[in-house]
Protein backbone atom coordinates (compact mmCIF):
# COMPACT_ATOMS: atom_id res chain seq x y z
CA UNK A 1 0.00 0.00 0.00
CA UNK A 2 2.86 2.35 1.14
CA UNK A 3 4.68 1.97 -1.99
CA UNK A 4 1.42 2.54 -3.99
CA UNK A 5 0.84 5.85 -2.42
CA UNK A 6 4.27 7.07 -3.15
CA UNK A 7 3.60 6.21 -6.96
CA UNK A 8 0.75 8.25 -6.98
CA UNK A 9 2.44 10.78 -4.76
CA UNK A 10 5.20 11.22 -7.78
CA UNK A 11 2.30 11.35 -10.34
CA UNK A 12 0.18 13.92 -8.84
CA UNK A 13 2.85 16.74 -7.45
CA UNK A 14 2.02 19.74 -9.52
CA UNK A 15 4.69 20.76 -11.82
CA UNK A 16 3.96 24.86 -11.22
CA UNK A 17 3.82 23.83 -7.10
CA UNK A 18 7.68 24.23 -5.89
CA UNK A 19 7.39 21.62 -2.82
CA UNK A 20 10.20 22.33 0.27
CA UNK A 21 10.49 18.95 1.25
CA UNK A 22 10.16 16.11 -1.25
CA UNK A 23 13.52 14.42 -1.14
CA UNK A 24 12.44 10.85 -2.53
CA UNK A 25 11.41 12.95 -5.86
CA UNK A 26 12.95 12.33 -9.43
CA UNK A 27 15.89 13.99 -11.16
CA UNK A 28 13.33 15.60 -13.33
CA UNK A 29 11.73 17.41 -10.61
CA UNK A 30 14.55 19.39 -9.39
CA UNK A 31 15.47 20.65 -13.13
CA UNK A 32 11.40 21.84 -12.85
CA UNK A 33 11.85 23.50 -9.82
CA UNK A 34 14.99 25.23 -10.49
CA UNK A 35 13.86 26.32 -13.91
CA UNK A 36 10.77 27.52 -11.74
CA UNK A 37 12.94 29.35 -9.63
CA UNK A 38 14.59 30.68 -12.62
CA UNK A 39 12.13 32.70 -13.55
CA UNK A 40 11.41 34.39 -10.37
CA UNK A 41 14.78 35.21 -9.91
CA UNK A 42 14.85 36.59 -13.08
CA UNK A 43 11.91 38.63 -12.31
CA UNK A 44 13.68 39.65 -8.95
CA UNK A 45 17.64 40.52 -10.35
CA UNK A 46 15.16 42.94 -12.80
CA UNK A 47 13.76 44.57 -9.71
CA UNK A 48 16.58 44.45 -7.97
CA UNK A 49 18.41 46.34 -10.89
CA UNK A 50 15.85 49.39 -11.22
CA UNK A 51 16.18 49.68 -7.30
CA UNK A 52 19.33 50.58 -7.73
CA UNK A 53 19.22 52.89 -10.30
CA UNK A 54 16.55 54.74 -8.15
CA UNK A 55 18.39 55.00 -5.65
CA UNK A 56 21.64 56.47 -7.48
CA UNK A 57 18.72 58.84 -8.99
CA UNK A 58 18.64 59.91 -5.41
CA UNK A 59 22.16 60.31 -4.69
CA UNK A 60 22.36 57.22 -2.50
CA UNK A 61 25.02 55.21 -1.48
CA UNK A 62 23.98 52.01 -3.61
CA UNK A 63 27.78 50.10 -2.39
CA UNK A 64 25.28 47.49 0.20
CA UNK A 65 22.79 46.93 -2.35
CA UNK A 66 24.93 46.31 -4.83
CA UNK A 67 27.02 43.87 -2.80
CA UNK A 68 23.62 41.80 -1.98
CA UNK A 69 22.39 41.71 -5.34
CA UNK A 70 25.32 40.38 -6.03
CA UNK A 71 25.30 37.52 -3.44
CA UNK A 72 21.83 37.02 -4.25
CA UNK A 73 22.69 36.28 -7.59
CA UNK A 74 25.65 34.35 -6.41
CA UNK A 75 23.05 31.64 -4.81
CA UNK A 76 21.40 31.79 -7.67
CA UNK A 77 23.84 30.17 -9.27
CA UNK A 78 24.32 28.16 -6.92
CA UNK A 79 20.75 26.71 -6.78
CA UNK A 80 21.01 26.20 -10.63
CA UNK A 81 23.53 23.85 -9.74
CA UNK A 82 22.41 22.16 -6.83
CA UNK A 83 22.01 18.35 -7.66
CA UNK A 84 19.82 17.76 -4.77
CA UNK A 85 16.57 19.18 -3.08
CA UNK A 86 18.30 19.67 0.21
CA UNK A 87 20.58 21.79 -1.87
CA UNK A 88 17.90 23.61 -3.50
CA UNK A 89 16.17 24.14 -0.71
CA UNK A 90 19.13 25.64 1.22
CA UNK A 91 19.92 27.88 -1.82
CA UNK A 92 16.03 29.10 -2.04
CA UNK A 93 15.95 30.08 1.40
CA UNK A 94 19.72 32.00 1.57
CA UNK A 95 18.06 33.66 -1.64
CA UNK A 96 15.26 34.53 0.21
CA UNK A 97 17.27 35.81 3.29
CA UNK A 98 19.84 38.05 1.24
CA UNK A 99 16.12 39.76 -1.04
CA UNK A 100 14.45 40.77 2.68
CA UNK A 101 17.38 42.24 3.44
CA UNK A 102 17.91 44.16 0.06
CA UNK A 103 14.66 44.88 0.55
CA UNK A 104 14.95 46.74 3.74
CA UNK A 105 18.21 49.01 2.81
CA UNK A 106 16.56 49.79 -0.05
CA UNK A 107 13.53 51.36 1.49
CA UNK A 108 15.66 53.32 4.33
CA UNK A 109 17.36 54.69 1.69
CA UNK A 110 14.66 55.68 -0.29
CA UNK A 111 13.16 56.85 2.38
CA UNK A 112 16.40 58.84 4.18
CA UNK A 113 16.99 60.62 0.39
CA UNK A 114 13.06 61.29 0.38
CA UNK A 115 12.35 59.33 -2.29
CA UNK A 116 8.74 58.31 -3.34
CA UNK A 117 7.58 54.73 -3.02
CA UNK A 118 4.93 54.88 -6.06
CA UNK A 119 7.53 56.27 -8.16
CA UNK A 120 10.07 53.49 -6.62
CA UNK A 121 7.57 50.58 -8.23
CA UNK A 122 7.24 52.32 -11.63
CA UNK A 123 11.01 52.67 -12.17
CA UNK A 124 10.86 49.07 -11.28
CA UNK A 125 7.31 48.47 -14.10
CA UNK A 126 9.55 50.20 -16.42
CA UNK A 127 12.46 47.99 -16.00
CA UNK A 128 10.62 44.91 -16.20
CA UNK A 129 9.02 45.97 -19.76
CA UNK A 130 12.09 46.99 -20.88
CA UNK A 131 13.72 43.71 -20.18
CA UNK A 132 10.56 41.32 -20.99
CA UNK A 133 12.29 39.56 -23.31
CA UNK A 134 14.59 38.08 -20.42
CA UNK A 135 11.68 36.90 -18.67
CA UNK A 136 9.83 35.58 -21.15
CA UNK A 137 13.03 33.74 -22.33
CA UNK A 138 12.85 32.38 -18.84
CA UNK A 139 9.53 31.11 -18.82
CA UNK A 140 10.45 29.58 -21.95
CA UNK A 141 13.10 27.52 -20.90
CA UNK A 142 10.53 26.65 -17.26
CA UNK A 143 7.62 25.24 -20.19
CA UNK A 144 10.39 23.39 -22.07
CA UNK A 145 11.71 21.62 -19.03
CA UNK A 146 8.34 21.55 -17.47
CA UNK A 147 6.33 19.66 -20.30
CA UNK A 148 9.42 17.37 -20.85
CA UNK A 149 9.66 16.70 -17.29
CA UNK A 150 6.06 16.51 -16.01
CA UNK A 151 5.24 13.85 -18.72
CA UNK A 152 8.15 11.84 -18.40
CA UNK A 153 7.71 11.34 -14.78
CA UNK A 154 3.68 10.57 -16.01
CA UNK A 155 4.84 7.76 -17.88
CA UNK A 156 7.54 6.63 -15.18
CA UNK A 157 4.82 6.41 -12.66
CA UNK A 158 2.13 4.50 -14.89
CA UNK A 159 5.18 2.40 -15.85
CA UNK A 160 5.32 1.20 -12.16
CA UNK A 161 1.85 1.25 -11.25
CA UNK A 162 1.37 -1.25 -14.22
CA UNK A 163 4.31 -2.98 -12.21
CA UNK A 164 2.15 -3.04 -9.46
CA UNK A 165 -1.20 -3.76 -10.99
CA UNK A 166 0.50 -6.93 -12.15
CA UNK A 167 1.46 -7.90 -9.04
CA UNK A 168 -2.18 -7.61 -7.89
CA UNK A 169 -3.54 -9.31 -10.67
CA UNK A 170 -0.79 -12.35 -10.21
CA UNK A 171 -2.17 -12.94 -7.04
CA UNK A 172 -5.50 -13.67 -8.32
CA UNK A 173 -7.27 -10.68 -7.18
CA UNK A 174 -10.65 -9.52 -9.11
CA UNK A 175 -8.93 -7.00 -11.39
CA UNK A 176 -12.73 -5.42 -12.14
CA UNK A 177 -12.37 -1.89 -10.37
CA UNK A 178 -8.45 -1.66 -10.78
CA UNK A 179 -8.58 -1.76 -14.20
CA UNK A 180 -11.28 0.70 -14.72
CA UNK A 181 -8.99 3.11 -12.54
CA UNK A 182 -5.53 2.60 -13.80
CA UNK A 183 -7.18 2.98 -17.75
CA UNK A 184 -9.02 6.12 -16.47
CA UNK A 185 -5.74 7.72 -15.07
CA UNK A 186 -3.71 6.49 -18.06
CA UNK A 187 -6.49 8.38 -20.08
CA UNK A 188 -5.62 12.14 -18.22
CA UNK A 189 -2.18 11.90 -19.88
CA UNK A 190 -3.56 13.75 -22.69
CA UNK A 191 -5.37 16.26 -21.07
CA UNK A 192 -2.01 16.64 -19.03
CA UNK A 193 -0.12 17.30 -22.67
CA UNK A 194 -2.82 19.33 -23.81
CA UNK A 195 -2.73 21.98 -20.18
CA UNK A 196 1.02 21.31 -20.22
CA UNK A 197 0.99 22.71 -24.39
CA UNK A 198 -0.84 25.88 -22.79
CA UNK A 199 1.74 26.81 -20.81
CA UNK A 200 -0.46 27.62 -18.29
CA UNK A 201 -0.02 26.93 -14.52
CA UNK A 202 -3.75 27.17 -13.71
CA UNK A 203 -4.76 24.81 -16.79
CA UNK A 204 -2.23 22.52 -15.44
CA UNK A 205 -3.52 22.76 -11.94
CA UNK A 206 -6.94 21.69 -13.24
CA UNK A 207 -5.74 18.52 -14.65
CA UNK A 208 -3.28 17.65 -11.25
CA UNK A 209 -6.53 17.86 -9.47
CA UNK A 210 -7.89 14.69 -11.52
CA UNK A 211 -5.35 13.30 -11.46
CA UNK A 212 -5.56 13.43 -8.23
CA UNK A 213 -8.96 12.50 -7.74
CA UNK A 214 -8.84 9.80 -10.01
CA UNK A 215 -5.31 8.18 -7.99
CA UNK A 216 -7.00 8.35 -4.64
CA UNK A 217 -9.50 6.31 -6.04
CA UNK A 218 -7.05 3.85 -7.75
CA UNK A 219 -5.75 3.77 -4.02
CA UNK A 220 -8.70 2.96 -2.44
CA UNK A 221 -9.71 0.13 -4.97
CA UNK A 222 -6.14 -1.05 -5.40
CA UNK A 223 -4.85 -1.03 -1.55
CA UNK A 224 -6.50 -4.37 -0.33
CA UNK A 225 -5.63 -6.11 -3.48
CA UNK A 226 -2.13 -4.40 -2.99
CA UNK A 227 -2.02 -5.70 0.54
CA UNK A 228 -3.18 -9.19 -0.53
CA UNK A 229 -0.57 -9.48 -2.91
CA UNK A 230 1.83 -9.22 -1.08
CA UNK A 231 0.43 -11.82 1.83
CA UNK A 232 -0.30 -13.94 -0.81
CA UNK A 233 3.69 -14.42 -1.82
CA UNK A 234 4.95 -15.91 1.77
CA UNK A 235 0.83 -17.79 1.88
CA UNK A 236 1.46 -19.85 -1.11
CA UNK A 237 5.05 -20.75 -0.69
CA UNK A 238 4.34 -22.40 2.67
CA UNK A 239 1.64 -24.13 1.22
CA UNK A 240 3.64 -25.73 -1.00
CA UNK A 241 6.50 -26.61 1.24
CA UNK A 242 3.67 -28.03 4.09
CA UNK A 243 1.56 -30.03 1.83
CA UNK A 244 5.30 -31.63 0.81
CA UNK A 245 6.61 -31.99 3.87
CA UNK A 246 2.92 -33.54 5.34
CA UNK A 247 3.43 -35.97 2.33
CA UNK A 248 6.86 -36.78 4.26
CA UNK A 249 5.83 -37.22 7.58
CA UNK A 250 2.47 -39.26 6.66
CA UNK A 251 5.01 -41.29 4.60
CA UNK A 252 7.33 -41.50 7.69
CA UNK A 253 4.23 -42.91 10.25
CA UNK A 254 3.38 -44.98 7.81
CA UNK A 255 7.05 -47.11 7.46
CA UNK A 256 7.21 -46.58 11.61
CA UNK A 257 3.86 -47.90 12.27
CA UNK A 258 5.06 -51.28 10.39
CA UNK A 259 8.19 -51.06 12.58
CA UNK A 260 5.49 -51.39 15.79
CA UNK A 261 6.61 -48.21 16.68
CA UNK A 262 3.59 -46.18 18.72
CA UNK A 263 2.99 -43.00 16.20
CA UNK A 264 -0.55 -42.12 18.05
CA UNK A 265 0.72 -38.73 19.36
CA UNK A 266 2.39 -38.37 16.17
CA UNK A 267 -0.68 -39.27 13.84
CA UNK A 268 -2.53 -36.64 16.56
CA UNK A 269 -0.27 -34.23 15.54
CA UNK A 270 -0.07 -35.09 11.56
CA UNK A 271 -3.92 -34.64 11.72
CA UNK A 272 -4.00 -31.22 13.00
CA UNK A 273 -1.09 -30.53 10.72
CA UNK A 274 -3.55 -31.54 7.89
CA UNK A 275 -6.29 -29.46 9.79
CA UNK A 276 -4.26 -26.25 9.69
CA UNK A 277 -2.89 -26.56 6.36
CA UNK A 278 -6.46 -26.70 4.86
CA UNK A 279 -7.54 -23.43 6.69
CA UNK A 280 -4.29 -22.06 5.14
CA UNK A 281 -5.52 -23.14 1.93
CA UNK A 282 -9.11 -22.32 2.32
CA UNK A 283 -8.07 -18.81 3.63
CA UNK A 284 -5.75 -18.20 0.78
CA UNK A 285 -8.34 -19.17 -2.15
CA UNK A 286 -11.27 -16.59 -0.20
CA UNK A 287 -7.94 -14.05 0.10
CA UNK A 288 -8.74 -13.46 4.27
CA UNK A 289 -5.64 -12.20 5.64
CA UNK A 290 -6.52 -12.58 9.11
CA UNK A 291 -7.56 -16.60 9.19
CA UNK A 292 -4.47 -17.03 6.89
CA UNK A 293 -2.21 -15.67 9.42
CA UNK A 294 -4.53 -17.51 12.16
CA UNK A 295 -3.55 -21.21 9.94
CA UNK A 296 0.13 -20.37 9.35
CA UNK A 297 0.74 -19.28 13.12
CA UNK A 298 -1.22 -22.51 14.15
CA UNK A 299 1.03 -24.46 11.35
CA UNK A 300 4.04 -23.12 13.49
CA UNK A 301 3.21 -25.02 16.07
CA UNK A 302 2.37 -28.14 14.57
CA UNK A 303 5.92 -28.01 13.53
CA UNK A 304 7.03 -27.51 16.92
CA UNK A 305 4.65 -30.38 18.02
CA UNK A 306 6.46 -32.57 15.43
CA UNK A 307 10.06 -32.11 15.69
CA UNK A 308 9.37 -32.99 19.69
CA UNK A 309 7.52 -36.03 19.39
CA UNK A 310 10.10 -37.08 16.16
CA UNK A 311 12.85 -36.46 18.24
CA UNK A 312 11.23 -37.97 21.04
CA UNK A 313 10.39 -40.56 19.17
CA UNK A 314 14.25 -40.81 17.82
CA UNK A 315 15.33 -41.27 21.18
CA UNK A 316 13.26 -44.09 22.77
CA UNK A 317 15.17 -46.90 21.47
CA UNK A 318 11.89 -48.16 19.31
CA UNK A 319 13.12 -46.77 15.69
CA UNK A 320 15.83 -49.17 14.52
CA UNK A 321 18.92 -48.18 13.75
CA UNK A 322 18.08 -48.05 10.03
CA UNK A 323 15.57 -45.31 10.38
CA UNK A 324 17.30 -43.24 12.76
CA UNK A 325 18.87 -41.15 10.41
CA UNK A 326 15.69 -40.77 8.15
CA UNK A 327 13.79 -39.28 11.70
CA UNK A 328 16.57 -37.09 12.74
CA UNK A 329 16.48 -35.71 8.61
CA UNK A 330 13.18 -34.93 8.62
CA UNK A 331 13.55 -32.95 12.52
CA UNK A 332 16.00 -31.23 11.28
CA UNK A 333 14.05 -30.19 8.00
CA UNK A 334 11.44 -28.96 10.40
CA UNK A 335 13.83 -27.16 12.68
CA UNK A 336 15.23 -24.90 9.47
CA UNK A 337 11.54 -24.13 8.49
CA UNK A 338 9.38 -23.68 11.58
CA UNK A 339 11.11 -20.28 12.68
CA UNK A 340 10.56 -18.99 9.39
CA UNK A 341 7.03 -19.85 9.31
CA UNK A 342 6.79 -17.59 12.83
CA UNK A 343 8.20 -14.76 10.86
CA UNK A 344 6.01 -15.08 7.85
CA UNK A 345 2.73 -15.20 9.71
CA UNK A 346 3.91 -11.81 11.61
CA UNK A 347 4.34 -9.96 8.81
CA UNK A 348 0.50 -11.13 7.03
CA UNK A 349 -1.68 -8.01 7.57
Amino acid sequence: MKKWILLIVFLVIGSSIVIADQQSMLAEQLEIRQASLDVLATTLEINMDATVSYVTSLLGDTAELTSLEADFHAKREDARGAKTHDELNKGIQEMGTILNSFNQKADALIKSKGGNPLTWLGKIGEETKARQSEIDNAKAAYWTVNQKNTLSLFDETMTQLEDVRVYIESSGWDMTQINQKFDELKGLRGDLETALGKENDGEVLKVQIQILGVSLQLVQVGGPGLDWAYNAQPISFWLDVSQTALDQINKLIDNLQKLNVDVTTLRSIYDRGEHDEAALQSAYDSKNAASARMALTNLGKDWQDLITELDRISKSGQVPAAYQQQVQNTVKALQSSQQQIAQDAGKIK
